[in-house]
């Protein structure tokens, strides 16, 4: 469906966007200006719906296992979601399937990926054959693209150019496609903004060949905020240790870094109590 404002008188026009501004602005909606204009921007066929119907799609879309406000964050993301029908989502659902995915899968990814269901059968099928040619199986590529659906957004080349800047840090392409698996949300992120993370790393007393080895099997070192990882040293500094005793324990154990003070004080508590000195 187009919407075809070109036939329409300038009153008729403002009536039309004087009523989808309405019934969006209201709940379930709740849409502000912005969102609204966003929204019609990139699908102006939103026009041709009402209100009634856009609830009739939401109420169909919750026996596929949605809840209706995960429907309004992808709504407002990407329209399409309520736009297209429902044999039509069930069908890319399907799709899905087929290749490998579950359908709880396919509903986890739609909601981190709003574009999810643009995709055709032979679009998503050639994107994993792309990375499989990477040197991924294709249980790898299924796993990362639950992980992080955002990867379907990427060209093949895009890819490819990635890996090669990341391996222009210090890591050999191998190491840097091993990365890839463990944390697929690391082609999410600029080389630049990369390097600034090891540059700020460096400032924590790491060594590049320190944080290039953490890295290596624990690439979310390299993601973690540099506050959230200050508050986790001083945290462990906390619990009796000395900064270079922390510091030598995340670079042990890199892994350290996303656990809770409350969890690391029960398994410093059970060391001890199995015969394990400070």
């Amino acid at each position: 469906l187009t919407f075809n404002y070109k036939q329409l008188t300038d009153e008729s026009l403002y009536k039309e966007i004087n009523r989808l501004f309405e019934f969006l602005n209201i709940a379930p909606f709740n849409c502000d200006k912005e969102e609204i204009i966003n929204m019609t921007y990139k699908h102006p066929s939103l026009f041709n719906y009402s209100y009634n119907v856009l609830i009739k799609k939401i109420n169909s879309l919750k026996t596929l296992g949605y809840i209706e406000e995960e429907l309004i964050i992808i709504f407002k993301k990407n329209p399409v979601i309520l736009l297209l029908s429902f044999d039509n989502i069930n069908q890319k659902i399907n799709n899905f399937i087929k290749i490998g995915f579950t359908k709880e899968n396919v509903l986890n990814m739609s909601k981190r990926n709003c574009e999810l269901f643009s995709f055709s059968e032979e679009y998503i099928s050639s994107k994993i054959n792309d990375i499989i040619n990477l040197g991924y199986s294709k249980d790898e590529t299924i796993q990362m693209l639950i992980i992080n659906p955002n990867i379907l957004d990427f060209s093949i080349d895009t890819i490819k150019r990635k890996i090669i800047d990341i391996t222009t840090i210090g890591y050999k392409k191998n190491e840097v496609l091993k990365m890839i698996k463990m944390l697929p949300q690391i082609l999410g992120y600029d080389i630049n903004y990369l390097k600034e993370k090891i540059n700020e790393l460096e400032k924590l007393d790491f060594t590049l060949d320190e944080i290039l080895k953490m890295s290596k099997t624990f690439p979310q070192i390299l993601v973690i905020g540099t506050e959230n990882l200050k508050k986790k040293i001083n945290e462990l500094m906390q619990l009796g240790y000395s900064r270079d005793t922390v510091l030598k324990m995340i670079k042990k154990n890199p892994g350290i870094t996303t656990n809770s003070v409350k969890n690391l004080i029960i398994k410093k508590e059970y060391m001890k109590s199995i015969g394990y000195k400070e």
